[in-house]
Order: C-alpha cells, then structure tokens, then sequence
C-alpha cells in the first residue's frame, strides 16, 4: 500500500484480506474505490500466495483522516472473530489516541476474541496530520 500524506491519497493492492477502515476526523467512514484484479497468470493455484481476491484500493486521505488495517490472517470468506462493524466500532472509539496506542488495542482486542497465534495478526494505523 502506498500512502502519499502530500496529496491525500492512498493506493494499494489487497491480497485476500479485508479493505481498510478510513475514517474522518470525526470517526465517520469514508469512502474507498476497490476493483477487482485477476491473479497473476504465472502463479500456480496449489502453491500460490496470491489467495483471491485480489483488489486495487484507491481512497482520498484527508487531514485529521486515520487509515485502520487489521488482519487476522484468516481468508476474507471466514467467519472473522472481531467483524468490521466491531473494527470500526472501537476505531472510532478510539480515534483520540495515538495510532500506535489503537493498533495495540485492536490487536489485544483480535486475539482476546480470536485465540489466534501473534504471527497471524497484523495492524496498521496511520493518520494524516492537519497542515
């Protein structure tokens, strides 16, 4: 994913796993593009990194915007411990802390629910400053 804080914009490509949560600075949604991507014609099925879908994400990150990626490290098809109605629930809660102090509460709040093995989950939160 490539995150441009000069122009507020980021773009990227998902590899099975969920879209990221984009919220303004008053924890309301914003919106993304997601366009669907066939798998590289070279990668084998059986033995493939490359688990669908696969989608280019585009989206506007403007000031004061938080970008909120959360894996679980399970296929976007699964039954997900802490459902994205839940993400964005406690992002929004937590939209006053420091990036950093929502990552780690997202993630305690993953593997609390999901008994999941640390190496399964994964967080990222970034938020574009005023100015």
């Amino acid at each position: 994913m490539r995150i441009d804080g000069t122009a507020g914009r980021i773009a990227g490509v998902l590899v099975g796993m969920p879209a990221p949560l984009l919220l303004d600075a008053t924890g309301a949604a914003l919106p993304s593009t997601l366009t669907p991507l066939p798998p590289p014609a070279a990668a084998a099925p059986a033995v493939s990194l490359f688990q669908p879908p696969i989608q280019r994400i585009e989206a506007a990150l403007p000031p004061g915007a938080t970008l909120v990626v959360l894996d679980d490290g399970l296929g976007v098809e699964a039954i997900h411990p802490l459902p994205p109605v839940e993400v964005a629930a406690a992002a929004a809660e937590l939209l006053g802390e420091d990036p950093s102090r929502i990552a780690s509460e997202l993630l305690r709040r993953l593997g609390r629910h999901a008994g999941l093995a640390d190496d399964d989950l994964f967080a990222l939160v970034v938020r574009r400053t005023e100015g």
